[in-house]
């Protein structure tokens, strides 16, 4: 059995969740990516020796995580790293949502959180150590963008990963937010130029961010630096709530 560092990493197949997965790749970890639709992926095409594994699933699905959670134990042993960057959005407005909307957002981005922190917290607790990270916005506390449904979804998560975080730190399991601002990803390059242009010219930074920004942010919260750091956020947005 493998004894190095698990990491397990959601939304891997693109954007934010590809660029995380791709630094824990490169420490050396064995990494698990998990996504609904994997492309094919040349940052990861030559390494399928270096303890790479992508598992395809609905991560809003409890019986998906239970039978990852049996694969992951029996292939690696451990689950030392969770990061939860799988997500959705839409820009419906509250006149023009409709209860489909709603359940769809909110299974991806705040259910899937909630089925992985319980199915791989039992693990590091048993472990006593763990650090987990959920992928957040800064769309849960401005009101520019449009959508109802997708910042409430971002907020249900900062709430959740407090009071986890407050719960489990006597395990020496740390659980963080990271709250992104305009990021460069498939998610947005469908974003009409103005929506662009609103968020980046509010921005401190006039500049546009990338998923290797955001990445780095993550990385450093699981890593034995942040050791100290629990039920916190760190936003990664440019300045955009400052001005």
């Amino acid at each position: 059995m493998n004894m190095k560092q698990v990491a397990i990493v959601t939304g891997a197949g693109s954007g934010i969740g590809k660029a995380v997965a791709a630094l824990y790749v490169e420490a050396g970890l064995n990494v698990v990516l998990i996504d609904k639709v994997f492309s094919q992926s040349p940052a990861f095409s030559n390494r399928q020796n270096m303890g790479i594994e992508r598992l395809t699933f609905d991560v809003s699905d409890e019986n998906e995580w239970c039978q990852a959670a049996l694969h992951i134990d029996r292939v690696y042993g451990s689950a030392d790293i969770l990061v939860n960057c799988a997500g959705i959005s839409s820009s419906d407005s509250l006149e023009h949502g409709s209860s489909d909307v709603w359940n769809s957002i909110m299974n991806v981005n705040a259910r899937s959180v909630y089925h992985s922190m319980c199915t791989f917290i039992p693990v590091m607790k048993k472990q006593k150590s763990g650090s987990i990270v959920n992928l957040t916005s800064v769309g849960h506390c401005i009101g520019i963008g449009g959508g109802t449904v997708y910042p409430a979804s971002k907020g249900a998560i900062i709430s959740m990963s407090r009071r986890v975080a407050a719960e489990y730190g006597k395990y020496n399991i740390r659980i963080n937010t990271v709250c992104p601002g305009w990021i460069e990803t498939p998610m947005t390059k469908n974003a009409r130029q103005q929506k662009m242009d609103e968020f980046v010219g509010r921005q401190a930074l006039k500049l546009t961010g990338q998923p290797e920004d955001v990445a780095q942010a993550v990385f450093f919260l699981t890593s034995e630096k942040a050791r100290f750091i629990t039920g916190t956020e760190i936003v990664v947005d440019g300045g955009l709530l400052i001005t």
